[in-house]
């Protein structure tokens, strides 16, 4: 397969630029069916650690792809970008330190997106790079190997690995998403179009000769050496002009001859004929006249029904939009009458704490005041219950020793002998322990033995 090799540069700046014609080559045989079973990683004898990203789009810059290989960046020795003339997509060249990071690299971002919407990241292990002084024609492809072509539609190389190819008729080969999306039905390197074109047909028996188009309401039909269906479209509409769609010509039913010019009447408003050899200046400048006023009305026409039916719409949509506000402000004119109400309850019932906390208050006072009154009350009947206590143990002591009087008293009277005896009080503290007295007593009754 020929084709022309990609014209790029790469350069920092354009007084550096180097120009170079890129070649992309394929294996023919047995290595591809390798890289065909193996849709994961290659074998390892067609890996190296130079890999290249074949298709990266002009509107991804330097700074996102960056950002989009920022995971495998610490092991890559050598980043370069290669980018073609028309700059609508580059390659990026990425020399790696090891070929477990290129395996690695080559898994991971393989057919994966560079953002939302893009396009897929096509990677491609690089076997080696040749650098051939002289002309491309004076190259030959290795042996064994085959050029890449590239897609005219979005420019990028067909690689029956990566994706389906579209050949056809007339032998230019296309990527099948590339020519899905291509609105035109006609191929977009040649413009050859394999559809059958569309055929004029009468409107009453559908033949396909001897065709005339009425030049007033656009009715085809069949001529009179037919089915005279155009004649009989001109007995009931009286549309006078006709055009043979073969030969371009129009014909006058009224007056049954062929017309060679067409102008619009300025008094009826009708298509007639005039002759070219004596129209006049004036006539043809009021001809042309006619044609531009016809020709603007009809344009202003179709605007004046163009924006009438956008202002239609537009009202309609307004009108829907102040309804739905309508509905909406009724809700918020309720939900507000709801919480007046609300409001007013809880400013009654916030006035009626208020005065039970006055209340409250003034009660707590005067309970506190009566608390402090009835604290004074209570110790001055605690001091009258202190004294009347002390009093009432003071003349117990003195009821017990009058009847301690009382008792020796009699005593005294019924022994003689203590008769003329006295009385001694003495205190506890002078006198001797129990002891004491015990022995004393007993030394006393010895001494009298």
């Amino acid at each position: 397969m020929e084709v022309d090799p990609k014209e790029v540069y790469s350069s920092a700046t354009s007084g550096d630029c180097l120009k170079a014609l890129l070649h992309f080559y394929k294996y023919n045989s047995s290595k591809n069916e390798l890289l065909k079973k193996n849709k994961q990683l290659p074998p390892e004898s067609l890996r190296s650690k130079l890999v290249c990203i074949a298709n990266v789009p002009a509107s991804v810059d330097c700074c996102e792809l960056l950002h989009f290989l920022r995971s495998s960046l610490a092991a890559v020795s050598n980043i370069r970008i290669v980018q073609e003339q028309s700059k609508e997509i580059y390659l990026v060249l990425l020399q790696f330190r090891t070929q477990l990071s290129a395996d690695d690299f080559f898994l991971a971002f393989n057919d994966v997106p560079y953002n939302l919407n893009s396009t897929l990241c096509h990677v491609l292990f690089v076997e080696k790079v040749e650098i051939v002084e002289g002309s491309c024609f004076d190259y030959y492809p290795p042996l064994g190997t085959t050029e890449l072509p590239s897609c005219s539609v979005c420019l990028e190389f067909l690689d029956d690995q990566t994706t389906a190819i579209f050949t056809t008729l007339c032998n230019h080969s296309f990527h099948c998403q590339c020519i899905r999306a291509w609105k035109p039905r006609s191929c977009p390197v040649c413009r050859f179009s394999q559809s059958p074109q569309n055929r004029n047909e009468c409107s009453s028996c559908g033949v396909h000769e001897g065709l005339w188009m009425c030049l007033v309401c656009g009715n085809i039909g069949c001529g009179r050496y037919l089915q005279r269906h155009s004649f009989e479209h001109f007995t009931l509409t009286q549309h006078t002009y006709a055009m043979d769609l073969q030969t371009q010509r129009v014909w006058d039913y009224a007056a049954d001859n062929y017309v060679h010019r067409l102008v619009q009447s300025s008094e009826e408003g009708k298509l007639v004929e005039v002759s070219s050899a004596f129209a006049s200046v004036e006539e043809k400048v009021d001809s042309l006249t006619l044609e531009y006023s016809h020709l603007l009305s009809a344009q202003m026409e179709e605007q004046k029904r163009y924006f009438t039916e956008q202002l239609e719409l537009r009202s309609q949509d307004l009108t829907n939009k102040i309804e739905l506000l309508e509905s909406k402000l009724n809700e918020e004119k309720k939900k507000n009458n709801t919480l007046l109400s609300q409001l007013t309850n809880t400013q009654l019932s916030y006035k009626k704490c208020t005065s039970e906390l006055q209340e409250e208050r003034q009660l707590s006072k005067s309970l506190e005041v009566n608390l402090q009154y009835w604290k004074k009350q209570k110790e001055a009947k605690e001091k009258l219950i202190a004294q009347n206590e002390q009093e009432i143990a003071e003349l117990k002591s003195q009821v017990r020793d009058l009847m301690f009087f009382l008792e020796t008293r009699e005593k005294l009277k019924e022994d003689p002998e203590l008769q003329d005896g006295k009385l001694i009080v003495v205190d506890k503290k002078t006198l001797p322990s129990k002891k004491k007295q015990k022995a004393g007593s007993w030394n006393k009754k010895t001494k009298e033995k």
